[in-house]
């Protein structure tokens, strides 16, 4: 971290590439140590794994639209927590830049939690975004089920019997 304002700069770049308008978290407040356990618990190889399950079994015709709905969920979580860190270590990284005192307790602190926020960009969002890519199936009539249903929770729309079995 010789370079906060380089840091900080990219924290924001990711922080604008999130969905605006679906993830938005101004009014929510969290503590550092429930940011650090939502890291913790998203980053486990049990949440990776249930991730992994989930985007296996995702065409399975009579199971669809709760995958994919549980999807969007594990999106919610993860893009929300991913927020919530950066803001948490952009208050680090402003506070170390500020400071002429010996801070290594909130550097250490800083460093880990961008570590952790990498590990959960590169593990989690990379694979959740896999279940919404053409290329990733088998069966080509799957990702026009699953581009469906997605639409309609975007939208809050209606889905009529037969729309996810439809092309």
């Amino acid at each position: 971290m010789k370079n906060p304002d380089e840091l900080l700069k990219v924290l924001k770049e990711i922080e604008e590439m999130t969905i605006k308008g679906v993830i938005d978290i101004q009014g929510e407040e969290k503590l550092e140590s429930e940011i650090i356990s939502d890291l913790k618990r998203l980053n486990s190889k049990e949440s990776i794994g249930e991730t992994i399950s989930l985007l296996e079994s995702i065409g399975e015709c009579e199971h669809i639209q709760n995958n994919i709905l549980k999807i969007f969920q594990k999106i919610y979580q993860v893009l929300g927590t991913e927020l919530h860190a950066i803001r948490l270590i952009k208050t680090k990284v402003q506070y170390l830049a500020k400071a002429d005192k010996d801070l290594m307790k909130t550097l250490i602190d800083a460093k880990i939690l961008l570590l952790d926020l990498f590990r959960l960009i590169s593990n989690q969002e990379a694979s959740l975004c896999r279940a919404f890519m053409q290329d990733v199936f088998r069966d080509k009539e799957v990702p026009l089920k699953v581009d469906k249903i997605a639409r309609v929770i975007l939208l809050e729309e209606e889905l009529r019997e037969g729309d996810a079995n439809s092309r």
